[in-house]
């Protein structure tokens, strides 16, 4: 390849000098004005001549002050072609950043968090990610911090203490009761008896006594009888507020004088049914904390972050399987960011 650079009085001249001296096949790379004291205001090309003849070589080159030209030329263009490809490079990683940023959007809302959070979440992200743009570790270690506010690393019980569980229809308060229960004697060796307020759902009763029977339990009755040497665990039956039953209700869990009171939710009802349930239940059962029920059966999380942060109160167990008989464990922030955001646990997978 040749490249030279052709000067004259305008460009059309300056042209017509490229055209006669390397021919039809030139390719023009840049024009430009130029001035010296000698010729005053010019037009300059600068082409090139990507396969040359040996005549058209000898020629072209004959010129020492036009080969330093070319030269010139040449890391000019070099240059500018270095500027445009570090351009591109900048833009291709700046769309690969909004790419990904819009990939997490994506991902939390389908985890039904609120668009309020979902904003905040990427605000706070864009201004501490690198230069490179977020990656998923980042992102999980991000999400579990604003979690690990809002969930309780743990909470123990002592002989004595009267734990009620409430919550809306089929969110799985007698399951979480059971698990509590078989948690308390096998794990923490403390004496445990089962009772409950639920006279309203048929068979209410003999569930209970089952649960009892299984773990080789005593059930307390009535509710309210003190008993200081066990953890006694009290369901209570599903509340419709704004009725007669709703204040009769109130009457007992008053009675029952729980030192913890759990709101049971389940992970699979929608963020805006828990809101709607939780503003009015956490003030009228006077709830202490939250138990978060069935997270095996949904990605979709976002409903712990709206329990949360309509009622205050912080998650302070969570389970899987609504079977009567699974486990209930303390919360773990990294992993429900993991689950929320798709992430295998790597411990799942060893």
């Amino acid at each position: 390849m040749i490249i030279k650079s052709f000067a004259a009085a305008s460009s059309a001249a300056a042209l017509k000098l490229v055209r006669e001296e390397m021919g039809g096949d030139a390719i023009v790379l840049k024009t430009t004005r130029v001035s010296d004291r000698i010729n005053g205001n010019q037009v300059e090309i600068t082409a090139c001549l990507e396969k040359p003849s040996v005549d058209q070589s000898s020629r072209l080159l004959s010129d020492p002050v036009d080969s330093n030209k070319a030269a010139v030329a040449t890391a000019e263009v070099a240059e500018e072609a270095a500027n445009i490809g570090a351009e591109a490079t900048n833009r291709t990683e700046k769309i690969n950043e909004i790419h990904e940023i819009e990939k997490i959007r994506t991902r939390l809302f389908q985890a039904d968090l609120s668009s309020e959070f979902i904003s905040g979440f990427l605000y706070e992200l864009a201004v501490n990610s690198p230069e490179t743009g977020p990656n998923l570790e980042q992102v999980q270690s991000m999400l579990s911090s604003r979690l690990a506010e809002v969930m309780l690393p743990g909470l123990n019980f002592v002989a004595g203490d009267r734990v009620l569980f409430v919550g809306p229809a089929g969110s799985g308060k007698s399951s979480a009761m059971a698990k509590m229960a078989a948690h308390l004697v096998t794990r923490s060796r403390l004496k445990v008896r089962l009772s409950t307020l639920d006279d309203v759902k048929v068979g209410a009763l003999e569930e209970i006594q089952n649960y009892a029977d299984f773990l080789d339990l005593e059930m307390t009755d009535p509710v309210y009888q003190s008993v200081d040497d066990c953890v006694t665990l009290i369901d209570a039956p599903s509340q419709n507020f704004g009725d007669a039953s709703a204040e009769a209700l109130q009457g007992k869990i008053i009675a029952s004088k729980p030192n913890y009171c759990f709101l049971v939710i389940s992970a699979l009802m929608r963020s805006s049914d828990i809101i709607r349930y939780v503003a009015q239940a956490a003030e009228l059962n006077s709830a202490t904390h939250l138990i978060v029920t069935m997270l095996d059966q949904t990605d979709a999380l976002g409903g712990i972050v709206a329990a949360t942060s309509t009622s205050d109160l912080q998650v302070a167990f969570i389970t899987d399987a609504p079977g009567g008989m699974g486990m209930i464990t303390t919360p773990d922030p990294y992993r429900t960011a993991g689950k929320i955001l798709g992430i295998k646990d790597s411990r799942e997978q060893a």
